[in-house]
């Protein structure tokens, strides 16, 4: 059974939240440039990891939590990324999010976690 797809015509902003050693995905800018970015709890950093993986995906900088080492015990931070204005789109058109993560979660109490929040809206609220 195909489903039906329905055109998105509103702002999407992504919000990551996240309890990780470090979680990467490619950023379009120069270091220490958080181009309309911003951070809760001050843990997320914007450069090259020297732990972890050691590198980004592709070219350019990466956003983690602490790039050069673990992240603080008990910690809730997140990484929100300014809105995104999506084009209209018809016929068998998509819009995809995509993004690269790597993660490496304490194990003590299993409470570490991480989170990717869409949230759509008109702009009238």
């Amino acid at each position: 059974m195909k489903k039906k797809r329905t055109a998105l015509k509103r702002s999407v902003g992504i919000i990551w939240f996240y309890f990780l050693l470090i979680c990467l995905f490619a950023f379009n800018t120069y270091a220490d440039e958080w181009d309309g970015w911003t951070v809760s709890n001050g843990v997320w950093e914007i450069g090259v990891p020297t732990a972890g993986p050691g590198a980004c995906h592709g070219d350019g900088d990466c956003a983690g939590t602490v790039l050069d080492g673990n992240y603080p015990l008990q910690d809730d931070s997140r990484l929100i990324s300014p809105v995104f204005e999506l084009p209209a789109i018809s016929g068998d058109e998509q819009i995809e999010l995509r993004f690269w993560q790597w993660f490496n979660y304490d194990g003590g109490d299993g409470n570490d976690k991480g989170y990717v929040q869409v949230s759509v809206w008109d702009g009238s609220a």
